[in-house]
């Protein structure tokens, strides 16, 4: 009996509401990169472990979200809590680890691209038309949708950097170009449930309901909310004569992986939450900056913040879109414009590259997709 594939038609009927999974797993307007791995040695992380790590350290977190989907073989054989401590890092710079029973439809249907092998959640992706790499592809059957997967999908390089083919790949990708992985995938499509309520009823020799067979839309997956606490490597670029800035920012607790690609002119610097877990950051960060709201005191918490950290130039506190800067010399400077992390890093980088350290006019931000006038109050 041929009936099809009742995941799939599931995931066929909740593509329209790609928005959705994208909402829920926090992508925004960034590029979801989603890593599928299955188990074994063969698999995309059993043999390029530190991958995810990679990937965070060298995509621009205000422009791209990573997120994984890991075979259910991986927890049952060393169990959820071995695999927090083994990323524990990679959690705290923003992966997104979907739900293995249900949440990983969400994922196929939310990603930008696909980093994958020779699972089944991979060849998912590239039925529906999601550009797909492949970081590791063991030998399969002949003549199945994983095999021809293998044969159309391009691969990760070895190591890094990702970034500029994670672009190339979605910027080339043709639609049509895995409808070979899509026909074998199943030759009834959006029919597999009908087809097994015929089959089972038939067996059993009993009339059906007269009811359609309900195929539902996938459901949102629960995702923990990100942590809010942050420790970023700041790349900076500035036009002084158009008063713009342009920010990127880099995870700066993963950073074993490729290092950041310097522009010509740019200048770096770290930058953290005061409530960051990790001491050594905190204490090497040239910008510290904690919210208004959970401190008694904010500037008394700002002066006492500069003496203890002798590596730090700046302290801010702030909310929603204004805050207050306290530079190493003395000066404070309320600042307005965007939320309190960006309007630290764009004023101490202003200043950093001026000598004259003055803020006199609004600094266009560009940071990711999103667009900020900081202004003095």
């Amino acid at each position: 009996m041929v009936a099809g594939d009742p995941c799939f038609d599931r995931i066929l009927v909740s593509a329209p509401f790609r928005r959705r999974y994208r909402t829920a797993l926090g992508a925004g307007d960034r590029r979801l990169v989603f890593v599928s791995s299955t188990w074994s040695e063969n698999s995309a992380l059993g043999a390029r472990f530190e991958l995810l790590r990679e990937l965070l350290a060298e995509l621009p977190r205000d422009s791209y979200s990573v997120a994984t989907a890991l075979h259910p073989n991986i927890s049952h054989r060393h169990g959820t809590g071995q695999i927090k401590h083994w990323y524990a890092d990679c959690l705290r710079a923003g992966l997104i680890v979907v739900p293995e029973i249900d949440g990983w439809r969400a994922g196929v249907i939310a990603a930008d691209i696909v980093i994958g092998d020779s699972g089944s959640v991979t060849g998912y992706c590239a039925a529906i038309g999601v550009p797909t790499l492949l970081a590791e592809f063991p030998n399969v059957p002949g003549g199945t949708a994983i095999s021809e997967l293998g044969r159309t999908a391009r691969q990760l390089p070895p190591s890094g950097p990702y970034l500029p083919f994670i672009e190339s790949t979605i910027a080339e990708h043709a639609k049509k170009h895995f409808d070979g992985v899509t026909e074998l995938v199943t030759s009834e499509p959006e029919r597999a449930l009908s087809l097994l309520r015929d089959l089972f009823y038939d067996i059993l020799g009993i009339p059906q309901p007269p009811v359609e067979v309900a195929v539902s839309v996938v459901p949102a997956p629960i995702i923990p909310p990100m942590p809010a606490a942050f420790a970023d490597t700041v790349v900076a670029r500035i036009d002084r004569d158009t008063h713009t800035i342009h920010l990127a920012r880099y995870p700066s607790e993963v950073s074993r992986g490729p290092e950041v690609n310097l522009p010509e002119k740019a200048i770096r610097f770290l930058c953290c939450s005061a409530d960051y877990p990790i001491r050594a950051l905190r204490q090497q960060s040239a910008v510290l900056a904690a919210a208004a709201s959970d401190l008694e005191d904010p500037q008394g918490w700002m002066r006492e913040t500069l003496r203890h950290n002798p590596f730090c130039m700046a302290v801010l506190t702030g909310d929603e879109d204004h805050g207050t800067l306290l530079l190493r010399t003395g000066e404070y400077l309320e600042l307005c414009g965007a939320p309190p992390p960006i309007l630290a890093v764009a004023a101490y980088a202003w200043l950093l590259g001026d000598p004259s350290r003055a803020l006199t006019h609004p600094i266009h931000t560009t940071i990711g997709s999103s667009r900020y006038d900081i202004r003095p109050v």
